[in-house]
């Protein structure tokens, strides 16, 4: 695990320094650095493979071919010995060096072979061509820019963000999907002229310009067999995952909340000696909230267990995430789980966790209303349908959270967007929409001056439909499902998951997203991922054996920060602080009017709004303003 960067077109030692430096947190182990010819490649290493011989960059027999890399090939060897077969010297014991064979062997469709995690940069020096690739679920990320014929790359954008060239431009598409859905979903970011590369996905850069392509795609084809087979299937596959990820020279363990899917990896991890699990909860009256389950099942597999809270001097620590966060993620959790890569950083270099069963197995709240809503639709004549959007008029609070999950103090805002959900179900991605949004297109009016909407050509809607016309399946959930796994998955779960283990020189891996599990699971019925209010329902069938059969049978627990109870009071002294000083005054975006209604509200969206703005204003100051974050810090 480490971080990459570099360019091609030009020298610039300084630069490549500098690009180094921002991100050395990503990799302490050691630093290494090719220069030649307008080409220049850096990378900054966590070693957890290979401690002695694989620090980078790596090359081939004749030098020819070099490579930077972030992540693990599971399979590398395997893949050494059939190279070596044919003729390959190694000079390491590193999955490295077998990037740069495998390229020699089978050029670009050397990506095929990889079982893994990857963001790499590989340059030709024959061929005067730069190959940077992404692994199929974007478990790495890899961001770059183009620059007068001139292409930078790197592991995070404050890397590229040191070229001076380069304006510091907010993009305000960019911006409206992130107000929707707290983080920007696809190829672009909140700047003008960086992108991500997509998951499963390389670039070619050479004198010719830049080419990006494909090399795995995933579809939805439903196949039919019964229920045996497929948690059969399921059990065997993630088997198999969590054992390749237990490849590793350093100590390892595993992030456990008690529920399902950590509680899985955990199981078929126990045969693993000096095994540790980490957890965390919050202070108050939520202290026991998931701390108990997970404490439990650590003692069922006997691990040496950690756990922490999250307190309301937690909350001081926002500037200092947003600074590690350049691909902004506006959600309250970012705290937690900050914290909790924090305290495992203390006895681990490498952690497990169960991110990735949710998409896989429609295990959220959304994915269950969006079936049952569809169900709704198709068989209840119209008069009972306005029938149920009155009732939900008057209906207290406590009931709608049963079925839509919501808090139990629901804001009229809240309320509002039940209807509206109700409303659309003839709709399904405007409903969609309406389940999945934090600001709604109303909301954004009411809270952006002009500047907004005159930059602003591009809105959430017309990017969900876009998404989802892209992708051909006759079930509406498997479309949510697929939409999912190219936006909110690599975009949010997975960017959240790197961003803030790594602020701690922790490596990330998710074994339920072994690309062979994940093309399994695309062929299960919905039949057999939800069965009445269960969801995961084959998962569980799958890991029945596994578990205790109550931790298989719990219901679902999101894990959710307690925003507008914990951190309600120090949220909005800090906010106060900020919108309403000369900086923000002078960027004319926010209506002070909506802020003071965020201010003012008790409701749970509301806090959620506001938390995603102080997050925005903070990450303005930090990225776009360039403030020390030191004087941002001062502000709490």
């Amino acid at each position: 695990m480490c971080g990459i960067f570099g360019f091609y077109g030009f020298e610039n030692k300084k630069l490549l320094e500098k690009m180094c430096k921002s991100i050395t947190h990503r990799g302490p182990d050691s630093i290494g650095y090719f220069v030649d010819n307008k080409i220049s490649l850096g990378n900054t290493r966590l070693a957890v493979i290979d401690l002695k011989t694989g620090k980078q960059p790596i090359f081939n027999e004749d030098h020819s071919v070099c490579t930077v890399f972030n992540g693990e090939i599971y399979n590398f060897k395997v893949l050494r010995r059939k190279l070596e077969e044919r003729g390959h010297k190694f000079s390491t014991n590193s999955d490295t060096e077998v990037i740069i064979h495998t390229y020699e062997e089978f050029g670009e469709n050397c990506l095929d072979h990889f079982d893994g995690m990857f963001a790499f940069a590989l340059w030709d020096s024959k061929k005067r061509i730069l190959l940077l690739a992404r692994d199929r679920i974007g478990i790495k990320p890899l961001y770059y820019t183009i620059i007068d014929n001139c292409l930078l790359f790197a592991s995070e954008i404050k890397s590229l963000l040191l070229f001076e060239e380069l304006k510091r431009e907010i993009n305000y598409n960019a911006l409206n999907l992130y107000l929707s859905f707290r983080y920007v979903p696809g190829d672009k970011t909140l700047f003008k002229g960086i992108y991500k590369l997509p998951q499963g996905h390389y670039l070619t850069f050479n004198k010719n310009g830049v080419k990006i392509k494909k090399f795995w795609a995933l579809k939805y084809e439903t196949s039919i067999h019964n229920e045996q087979f497929y948690s059969k299937n399921i059990l065997q596959l993630l088997s198999s995952s969590v054992e390749e990820r237990l490849m590793s020279d350093v100590p390892l363990g595993v992030f456990i909340s008690g529920g399902l899917d950590s509680g899985g990896i955990l199981s078929l991890m126990s045969k693993t000696t000096d095994l540790k699990t980490f957890s965390i909860g919050f202070e108050g009256k939520d202290k026991a909230n998931e701390l108990t389950k997970a404490r439990n099942l650590a003692e069922i597999y006997s691990t040496d267990h950690y756990e922490t809270l999250v307190g309301t001097d937690s909350f001081k620590l926002l500037s200092k995430i947003i600074w590690h966060l350049d691909n902004l993620i506006g959600d309250p959790v970012i705290i937690a789980n900050y914290v909790l890569s924090q305290l495992a950083k203390k006895y681990v270099k490498v952690i497990l966790c169960g991110e990735g069963a949710d998409e896989l197995f429609a295990g959220y709240v959304h994915h269950r209303n969006s079936l049952y809503g569809y169900y709704f639709n198709k068989y209840t004549p119209q008069t009972l349908q306005k029938l149920a959007i009155n009732i939900t008029k008057v209906v207290p609070a406590y009931l709608l959270n049963i079925f839509f999950n919501y808090p139990a103090k629901l804001s009229k805002e809240g309320k509002d967007r039940v209807i509206n959900i109700l409303s659309t179900l003839n709709k399904y991605e405007k409903n969609y929409l309406y389940q999945i949004s934090l600001f709604t297109d109303e909301n954004k009016n009411e809270l952006f001056f002009d500047t907004f909407a005159t930059e602003n050509q591009y809105n959430s809607e017309m990017f969900i439909n876009n998404s989802f016309k892209n992708i051909s399946s006759a079930y509406f959930i498997d479309k949510i499902s697929l939409h999912e796994f190219h936006t909110w998955l690599p975009d949010y779960i997975l960017s959240k998951l790197d961003y803030l283990t790594m602020a701690h020189s922790v490596e990330g891996r998710v074994p339920y997203l072994d690309h062979r599990l994940v093309e399994f699971t695309m062929k299960i019925p919905v039949k057999y991922k939800m069965r009445g209010l269960q969801e995961k329902y084959i998962l569980r069938r799958a890991l029945k054996h596994a578990l205790p059969k109550r931790v298989v049978n719990q219901k679902k627990q999101a894990f959710i920060m307690p925003i507008n109870s914990h951190f309600k009071k120090e949220m909005n002294e800090l906010s106060k602080n900020i919108f309403f000083d000369q900086t923000a005054k002078r960027r004319k975006l926010y209506s002070t009017k909506y802020i003071n209604k965020l201010l003012n509200s008790t409701g749970f969206i509301h806090s959620k709004q506001l938390f995603a703005l102080l997050s925005l204003e903070i990450w303005f100051r930090t990225y776009i303003d360039q403030e020390n974050p030191q004087m941002i810090r001062k502000v709490f």
